[in-house]
């Protein structure tokens, strides 16, 4: 995919596609949908699970992955977007809205993944939100169940959200199950050192990078 430059350090409540009046900023997200719907990945089955990830805090990962949803409903995808950071989640804000629904359910065995899934009339993409707690342990059992029962869903994306690499290994555990991952990474902030070295994690698991996001680089 190559990489793929997000602009101008704005206000949260303006880095919503439906809510940003900046044409060169939705355009550059309609170029990384069209990006993301031509990659070549190993397994081409419906849906397709691409998970986001950074080097550390504060890269904007959760900001590009609703933006992806939304980019990737607006040319008639079905996506459903995982928020799979129980440490820091923050989707229910960003959405305007709670549910008794969680990510947490399915690893508590609470819940199969269909039953975790939200759907709104205000928003054109499903979802799963995450609960506050401070581990969410990936053991590989469920790993095995999840990627089944992702299989199964009925969704063009699957779109997984997920915390920092230097704060946790969720990620890692996680993209065994995705088609491919992609890296978002804010410019002047994370370190190349730190960047490279998460790349190379993620290539010494044979996962597949497809491609990365730097973010507020301020080129209009």
């Amino acid at each position: 995919m190559g990489l793929f430059k997000w602009g101008k350090e704005r206000p949260i409540s303006n880095t919503a596609l439906s809510q940003t009046q900046d044409t060169a900023y939705r355009e550059s997200y309609r170029r990384l949908c069209y990006n993301i719907l031509a990659l070549p990945l190993a397994e081409a089955k419906r849906p397709k699970v691409l998970l986001l990830n950074g080097p550390k805090d504060g890269q904007g990962t959760t900001t590009a992955a609703l933006n992806v949803a939304e980019a990737l409903s607006a040319v008639h995808q079905q996506v459903l977007l995982i928020e799979a950071d129980c440490r820091k989640p923050q989707m229910e804000k960003r959405l305007h809205c709670s549910s008794e629904k969680s990510f947490n359910a399915f690893f508590d065995c609470q819940a199969n993944v269909a039953q975790c899934i939200e759907r709104r009339a205000s928003q054109p993409f499903d979802f799963i939100l995450s609960k506050p707690s401070d581990a969410l342990i990936f053991p590989a059992d469920a790993l095995v169940r999840l990627k089944g029962e992702l299989a199964d869903l009925p969704y063009d994306w699957i779109l997984i959200d997920t915390p920092p690499a230097d704060q946790s290994a969720d990620a890692l555990a996680l993209s065994q199950i995705a088609n491919g991952v992609l890296l978002v990474v804010r410019k002047l902030d994370a370190t190349r050192q730190a960047t490279r070295s998460l790349l190379a994690n993620y290539q010494q698991n044979h996962v597949q990078v497809v491609g990365s996001v730097l973010t507020f680089d301020n080129p209009y």
